[in-house]
């Protein structure tokens, strides 16, 4: 049966040839029948493409594939490949080592999502080991749209409270989600627009979303994918200080956390106050703390994230011009990024930069205008906030 709203599954895939035949049959499965598949090989150097084009040859898919191939970029541009070619009304991102939950997920999400005119559905996650056999079931808090989930998700450390997993019109997914999650690694289901933090719309599914492989390789499990992950924490933390100030911080976290044993699905009643955060090199601090329980193994950025925000100074540092050649990370961008960091080949620009984080500054003096806009991109990068960017002094 084809019904009418169209739902672009969007896979971003690298060095997936073994389990992309098993992720597809879940997607065909699906007793709703208009939807298209977007692939982007994000430069996988295995059978992945020939495995894609065999599958799409098998199951006669040529009017329902969308395939890209793109040099390596990591996951978040390789999506943001496919937010430029989808044509559905919904969107949902399966990864090419997971599945669909069931045969009517799609039929289930299109009917509640326009049932409600949410925005889009987050929901419980099933837990499958690498031969695809359930091992559990992680469990996501209700989404309700309330004011304190921004202050509670700055208590929990810039972590997110609800998932990367969700189903979404497209709409959405272009206007707030590209600019939020796929480009700067923050969580999708808050924005910023004209001087506030914002919420998107999402409704809680009673049905689950994923099937979500597990296995050793999984991104944390490793030191780079640990620095990626904590670059999406700081810059959504610090982001969040902009807006709100939590009192007695450290203390507020460890009820929090006493609350959420007994009380896993209701939000902590966290207290806040609506105004820039006071103790932001208290926050920053706590953060890498807890991701780097030894801090003296933390890396250098993370480091220099701190100094900057225990530095008591006024100092402006001034930059003539940016390098022509100087590339601009966004959180995309962060795996290389780190990659340089580790291999201790970052662009001198950076180094110079990070010397002057651990110094700590509270302004900078541009002297070629047209950089103005880059600077601004790369302090977000390197999650630093309340620094004001002037012309030349």
């Amino acid at each position: 049966m084809v019904h009418g709203s169209k739902v672009s599954i969007v896979t971003p895939t690298y060095n997936d040839c073994d389990t992309l035949p098993q992720m597809l049959q879940s997607i065909i499965a699906q007793n709703y029948q208009n939807w298209e598949w977007v692939v982007v090989n994000d430069g996988s150097t295995d059978d992945t493409e020939s495995v894609i084009h065999a599958l799409i040859d098998q199951y006669h898919l040529q009017d329902k594939v969308v395939y890209k191939k793109q040099p390596n970029a990591d996951q978040l541009n390789a999506l943001l490949t496919a937010a430029e070619v989808l044509t559905g009304d919904y969107v949902f991102v399966l990864h090419s080592d997971d599945l669909l939950p069931n045969e009517s997920f799609l039929t289930e999400s299109v009917h509640m999502i326009e049932q409600t005119e949410a925005d889009g559905l987050f929901g419980d996650l099933q837990l499958i080991n690498q031969e695809g056999a359930l091992v559990g079931k992680q469990l996501v808090m209700p989404f309700v749209r309330q004011p304190r989930l921004l202050p509670l998700m700055l208590l929990w450390l810039g972590r997110n409270l609800f998932s990367d997993v969700g189903f979404h019109k497209a709409r959405v997914f272009r206007d707030q989600i590209k600019e939020t999650y796929l480009t700067w690694n923050m969580p999708l289901w808050f924005y910023q627009q004209e001087g506030q933090a914002k919420m998107l719309n999402y409704r809680t599914a009673s049905f689950p979303m994923l099937q979500y492989r597990i296995h050793d390789a999984n991104y944390i499990n490793n030191t780079l994918g640990l620095m990626n992950v904590l670059n999406g924490e700081l810059r959504t933390a610090v982001t969040l200080t902009n807006y709100y100030h939590i009192p007695v911080y450290r203390f507020q976290y460890t009820i929090f956390r006493l609350w959420n044993r007994v009380f896993p699905r209701r939000p902590f009643p966290v207290w806040y106050e609506n105004r820039p955060s006071a103790n932001r090199a208290e926050i920053v601090s706590f953060i890498v703390a807890k991701r780097y329980p030894n801090y003296a193994v933390a890396d250098r950025f993370a480091q220099a994230v701190v100094a900057f925000y225990r530095a008591r100074t006024e100092r402006v540092i001034r930059i003539e011009k940016l390098p022509d050649d100087l590339p601009i990370y966004k959180g995309k961008d962060v795996r290389h990024f780190n990659k340089k960091l580790l291999a201790d080949q970052l662009e001198p620009f950076y180094c110079w930069l990070l010397s002057e984080m651990e110094q700590g500054f509270r302004g900078v003096s541009i002297c070629h205008t047209p950089d103005k806009e880059k600077v601004r991109d790369v302090l977000k990068f390197m999650c630093i906030t309340g620094v004001q960017i002037e012309g030349a002094l």
